[in-house]
């Protein structure tokens, strides 16, 4: 039996069930598939607006739990602000810890499966007792795309690059920002999975009326400012047609003003964060979908929709160009308001025979991004690399 040790950069807790949950259903998957699963987590928290006993576990003390079938091991790490050097030596002596203290229980692993190069997979490449292990890390951070790197991260993330025995990218357009940090360094794509069996096809009402959908945190980069105004040129003078904002972030109060500006109030409704299950419930109450980030390095909400049968608009940000086909939704650029409406307006005219698509649609999502075809790539992958060695 294949043994995997999996270091997420972000992972479910007490304190966030929703943190880095894909990073669990591809570890659930996994051990589905009859592989020996453990994860190795530090979770990271901020120190900002104080810390209240009820709502932190002691700092640094490693929690062992049995998630399902996979040994979890996982600490939390105090955020020190203004300081991301101490911060990023203090998360991986944690991680280094961690590692360590897995090993004493679990046993060496067959292969490390980092998800994220900031800090998994600089702590994994690092490890002394991993040396004679290979480590694959998959990259999924926007930060590279969106300029947000460090000077001081850059040698770090060069040596987890040059270091690791295989790196994978969910996207493209994320490959080919990796590709310019190692020149001639092979990175594969291998996509996001999602789960197809919680998101499902809904049978919608044939109720009069349309209802835009869209999901993600309300920051600068997802591009809600763009989404509010194209959707007031667009349905400026339609009643029937209406938008439903899932999430929450430093955007809220901004976003609600403009709503307000644009006398979008009574078509607009911001629902801010809402459980898994509650996003799912949206998504079968809607009638299409629509992301305007500026960068995505993928877009898991997209498959989201897509396997309940919505027909999405995005823009062409990254992972959304290789996701969205002519046959399943309508791309724009990033930023073109214009195109933006007209996208939403066309998708809104022939909604009956966007609906008489809900099928197929979810078919699409579900070849491609499930948990079966997404798995059969990850576990080609480990059998490369544990063929090949260090």
């Amino acid at each position: 039996m294949t043994h995997v040790l999996i270091i997420p950069s972000f992972y479910p807790h007490a304190g966030s069930h929703l943190a880095g949950v894909f990073f669990r259903e591809q570890a659930h998957a996994l051990r589905k598939r009859g592989l020996k699963v453990g994860v190795v987590h530090a979770d990271q928290r901020s120190l900002r607006g104080g810390v209240r006993r009820t709502e932190w576990p002691a700092p640094f003390r490693i929690r062992v739990s049995d998630d399902e079938g996979v040994p979890t091991f996982q600490s939390t790490v105090p955020g020190i602000p203004k300081l991301p050097q101490a911060r990023a030596r203090v998360v991986l002596w944690q991680l280094d810890r961690l590692i360590g203290r897995y090993l004493e229980v679990e046993g060496v692993p067959d292969v490390v499966h980092c998800h994220g190069i900031l800090w998994a997979g600089v702590a994994a490449v690092r490890a002394k007792p991993l040396s004679a292990t290979p480590v694959v890390i998959t990259a999924h951070s926007s930060a590279f795309g969106r300029g947000l790197i460090r000077a001081a991260e850059e040698k770090p993330i060069r040596e987890a690059l040059r270091s690791a025995d295989l790196i994978l990218a969910v996207s493209r357009a994320l490959q080919t920002q990796l590709e310019q940090r190692v020149p001639g360094r092979q990175i594969d794509v291998v996509p996001n999975l999602v789960d197809t069996d919680f998101f499902t096809l809904a049978e919608r009402s044939r109720a009069e009326g349309f209802v835009w959908l869209s999901v993600g945190a309300l920051n600068k980069n997802k591009g809600h400012g763009a989404l509010l105004r194209s959707f007031a040129t667009a349905f400026g003078g339609r009643s029937e047609v209406h938008l439903r904002v899932v999430g929450a972030g430093p955007e809220t109060g901004r976003l609600q003003r403009l709503a307000r500006d644009l006398q979008l109030q009574d078509r607009v409704r911001f629902l801010g964060a809402l459980s898994r299950e509650e996003v799912r419930n949206e998504m079968h109450q809607a009638d299409g979908f629509v992301l305007a980030s500026r960068i995505e390095t993928f877009g898991v909400v997209l498959i989201e929709a897509l396997a309940t049968g919505l027909p999405v608009v995005a823009t062409r940000s990254g992972g959304p160009d290789e996701i969205v086909i002519p046959t399943v939704g309508t791309l724009v650029p990033v930023d073109d308001e214009r195109l933006l409406g007209e996208a939403m307006a066309t998708v809104v005219s022939g909604r009956d025979e966007w609906r008489r698509r809900a099928s197929a649609i979810r078919a699409y999502a579900e070849g491609t991004y499930s948990e079966g075809a997404v798995t059969d790539l990850i576990v080609n992958a480990y059998e490369q690399v544990m063929a090949g060695g260090r």
